[in-house]
């Protein structure tokens, strides 16, 4: 009996087809890089969320679609919305950005590989806190105008400071004088001038509460005044202190924030949020009382 030689060979092609095959399946993703950045609130992250996918030899595989979600917190990717697609490269990595949501919270991406069963993959951003060398204190930051924010009032003790001691200066911070703000921040941050804290004001989106609302807390204030504090700013009614009367003023009513702005030899500039008004407005007074301070990034 005559045996056909074509049986091995359509072996062969068949083989080799469902290798060439089974070589573009994906088989298994993995977090490649960018989980658990610390980043300021609305702050796009400085690492991509990378995925790497590969078949069932771990070979990449190139041009698989990968689809990312927020699943917790307020962020967007670069194209602005909640979700997005991304395509693996021939490393067989799909990459994306994510601009941190405002919440101060651990938050989530899920990401789902196309043609790939099982759970999706999460990738966590954690909210980034400035640690003051000087006291160990924390401070959250956030990004407001395009510039890195702290979004607590300042609590370093030094000599031109004080506190009321009615309210805890871990929640409301410590009062300074204009002199002693100008050098209080620590390291890598400085006193706004007039034009960093106008251009943080404009750069807010619309409320119908103004731009007091966004700002401050959601407690504290009086009269049922208190903010949404959309934008982890959070501004506590301090109120100030004024040295010529040896008294505090203002408390749960108003924020004073010094400017690094002189007005003339005797004043200095400085911004209020007060209980009765949906905006900050600018005024000065005497470099002796004394205010609370915010700090931004060099």
């Amino acid at each position: 009996m005559k045996i056909s030689c074509h049986f091995p060979l359509l072996l062969l092609a068949s083989l080799l087809l469902l290798g060439s095959c089974t070589k573009n399946i994906p088989a298994e993703a993995s977090i490649f890089a960018g989980n658990n950045q610390e980043t300021p609130l609305g702050a796009r992250q400085n690492e991509p969320l990378q995925l790497r996918v590969t078949n069932n030899k771990g070979e990449p595989i190139e041009d698989v679609e990968v689809s990312f979600q927020i699943a917790i917190g307020s962020g967007t990717f670069d194209n602005g919305a909640f979700e997005a697609r991304s395509k693996t490269n021939s490393y067989g990595v799909a990459q994306i950005y994510w601009t941190l949501g405002r919440e101060n919270r651990s938050q989530k991406v899920r990401a789902e590989v196309d043609g790939l069963n099982g759970p999706a993959l999460e990738f966590f951003g954690q909210p980034a806190y400035h640690e003051d060398s000087r006291d160990n204190q924390l401070y959250l930051l956030t990004e407001m105008g395009g510039q890195i924010w702290m979004g607590e009032n300042l609590r370093y003790q030094a000599n031109g400071s004080l506190v009321n001691p009615d309210f805890p200066a871990t929640i409301y911070g410590r009062l300074y004088t204009w002199n002693t703000a100008n050098s209080v921040c620590p390291a890598g941050f400085h006193l706004p001038s007039l034009s960093e804290w106008n251009n943080l004001v404009q750069s807010l989106p619309y409320d119908e509460g103004g731009p007091a609302r966004l700002l401050k807390a959601t407690s504290g204030w009086i009269l049922s005044s208190d903010g949404i504090d959309a934008l982890g700013f959070k501004v506590f009614a301090a109120g100030d202190y004024l040295t010529a009367q040896g008294e505090f003023r203002g408390l749960s009513e108003y924020g004073i924030f010094w400017s690094s702005e002189a007005d003339g030899t005797q004043n200095a500039h400085y911004k209020i949020l007060d209980y009765d008004d949906e905006n900050m407005r600018g005024a000065s007074y005497s470099q002796s009382n004394f205010a609370a301070c915010r700090c931004v990034q060099d």
